[in-house]
């Protein structure tokens, strides 16, 4: 049986949570590791992701203190807050994805993730908070980069930039990407 790449699977993930309406959003991206139960759950839409997720976290932050192993950790935080946005909690979802971006300042997933639960709240400033750092991490033909540009312009938009939305859509690299930037 061929078996499908994460790309594709949280794609998937994503549809059935933004809904056919949201679909300008990117997809949620995971992070893998060998044999990850929480990435499992979450790939496979588990009803009990969220706490299969739990249960790694709290082995991974005993093992943290004797190892430091802040990757593992950020990508379960990471994996975590895709399942709670599928179940609804929001406020833990980010909560989850600050402190992922915290422990591993250098992972691009966690920032992606959280600029899309911000537009998704409603807040665009945030997200080109998040997806100017994206920016700054990525090369810029990157999937990962595409994604962020298009997220961007979605942001510009809410905020009621066309211009700088169409530009990014575009290619180009309207304004800095930062909440302080006023609309024009």
């Amino acid at each position: 049986m061929r078996t499908l790449p994460a790309s594709l699977i949280q794609l998937s993930i994503s549809l059935a949570l933004l809904g056919a309406a949201n679909c300008a959003f990117s997809q949620p991206e995971a992070i893998e590791a060998p044999e990850d139960a929480c990435l499992a759950a979450v790939q496979a839409l588990a009803a009990d992701a969220d706490r299969t997720c739990s249960d790694q976290i709290a082995r991974l932050r005993y093992d943290a203190a004797s190892t430091g192993n802040a990757p593992a950790l950020a990508g379960a935080l990471n994996n975590r807050a895709i399942a709670r946005m599928q179940n609804g909690d929001l406020e833990g979802a980010a909560a989850d994805l600050t402190e992922a971006t915290a422990l591993e300042p250098a992972a691009w997933a966690p920032y992606l993730n959280r600029a899309n639960l911000a537009l998704r709240t409603g807040d665009p400033a945030a997200a080109l908070n998040d997806l100017g750092r994206l920016r700054e991490m990525l090369p810029a033909n990157s999937p990962a980069a595409l994604a962020a540009a298009r997220n961007a312009a979605l942001a510009w938009r809410m905020l009621g930039n066309l211009n700088a939305a169409a530009a990014q859509l575009n290619g180009a690299d309207p304004a800095p990407l930062a909440p302080e930037t006023p609309p024009g």
